[in-house]
């Protein structure tokens, strides 16, 4: 019996106390859609429901799964691509079913459990990159809002911040939140962040319910990728442009503002080095590697070739295997193909995996046109 049958029958048996179950649903919930093992998590949410819960979520159980299968079959991929999808939608079903958020998940910049049943990911030390507390509030008649969390690792930027009601409850509209009084107040979502006085739009945001009634709203920035440059600076200001506007006219969009440090503590980060590049004849050179506790970066120059010729060879989903043949989860482009001094230039980010960076990562660029793939082999420094 593997660990995670024992657990899964722990569980059933009755035999663990209940904030014991809670913890094990927080860890599954916590671990990258393709890691987490979905009947585990379904077997602690319903053991943690009501039985009046079940037979609800039964019902929508049957629905979400036909849905999903629609999706999965409408769609063409390759073998890993089809079998990322496939846990991915598991996850989601798993977490749906048994209605896991209402289970008090701790939400936060390194462990943010996405709608998608993708969180954010986090290895040992990335505490070190967060600044916690009360960022900075602002307060209005109907709502407040509240900077509770960021996190920087020296090119990704992560923010968490509140939006409570004053009076009344939130209310879900298709997935998304509805604070009442927001609109009233002239408060509202961003899609940029300002840093130093430079626009880094989003990569990535989420909100969720949290524990306290308030939405809690996570946003993820790369800022090379947005042609910020933060280098040499000790401070990072922070605008969020969230606020309402002083009057209907202006053009002025004020900003809920705060500073975190810009410095990244010595050794957070491990860079890498270009082993080989199996590519169909074209050369590819490393400019950059960044592997963080909260993200893995790589920017790849290829030699001779225009970005939009590259864009039309690659498709749009690259993945990463260690020595072993484990992906690296969450890899993706980040940001758009661009034109560089003899070639094309981007830029491809990984999720940490649960136990570490591996020494070795090979990432995989599938072609529009099918095989052969490329093979681009990184060697992490130690």
């Amino acid at each position: 019996m593997t660990r995670m049958e024992k657990l899964a029958a722990l569980c059933a048996s009755g035999a663990l106390e209940r904030a014991d179950v809670e913890a094990l649903l927080r860890w599954q919930i916590s671990l990258p859609a393709e890691q987490a093992d979905c009947a585990l998590a379904a077997d602690c949410a319903l053991t943690l429901l009501s039985e009046e819960d079940k037979e609800e979520l039964k019902a929508r159980e049957n629905a979400l799964h036909d849905a999903l299968m629609t999706q999965i079959r409408g769609k063409t991929m390759k073998k890993k691509r089809m079998a990322r999808y496939m846990a991915a939608a598991a996850l989601l079903l798993a977490l749906c079913t048994a209605g896991a958020a209402a289970y008090g998940v701790t939400h936060g910049v390194l462990n943010f459990a996405l709608q998608s049943g993708e969180p954010a990911a986090a290895l040992g030390g990335a505490e070190a990159l967060v600044t916690a507390g009360t960022l900075a509030t602002a307060k209005f008649d109907h709502c407040a809002v509240e900077v509770r969390e960021a996190a920087f690792d020296g090119g990704e930027l992560r923010v968490m911040y509140a939006i409570t009601p004053l009076e009344g409850d939130v209310q879900e509209d298709g997935g998304s939140y509805v604070v009442p009084g927001a609109e009233q107040d002239g408060v509202h979502m961003c899609d940029y962040i300002l840093v130093n006085g430079q626009t880094a739009y989003i990569d990535e945001m989420s909100e969720v319910l949290g524990d306290d009634g308030a939405v809690l709203y996570y946003l993820q920035t790369n800022l090379g990728e947005w042609g910020v440059d933060v280098s040499g600076a000790q401070a990072l200001m922070i605008g969020l442009p969230l606020l309402p506007r002083e009057s209907a006219d202006s053009r002025v969009q004020p900003t809920l503002d705060f500073t975190i440090s810009a410095n990244v503590p010595q050794g957070t980060a491990r860079s890498a080095s270009l082993v080989a590049a199996e590519a169909q004849g074209q050369s590819i050179l490393l400019e950059s590697a960044a592997f963080s506790p909260i993200r893995g970066e790589v920017t790849l120059l290829v030699e001779g070739v225009d970005a939009r010729t590259l864009e039309k060879t690659l498709d749009d989903f690259p993945y990463a295997e260690d020595a072993l043949e484990r992906e690296l989860p969450g890899t993706r482009y980040a940001g758009r193909f661009e034109d560089a001094d003899g070639g094309a230039r981007f830029t491809v980010v990984f999720d940490p995996p649960e136990d570490g960076w591996p020494e070795t990562a090979t990432l995989i660029l599938l072609r529009r046109e099918g095989p052969p793939d490329w093979a681009i082999e990184l060697a992490l420094e130690k």
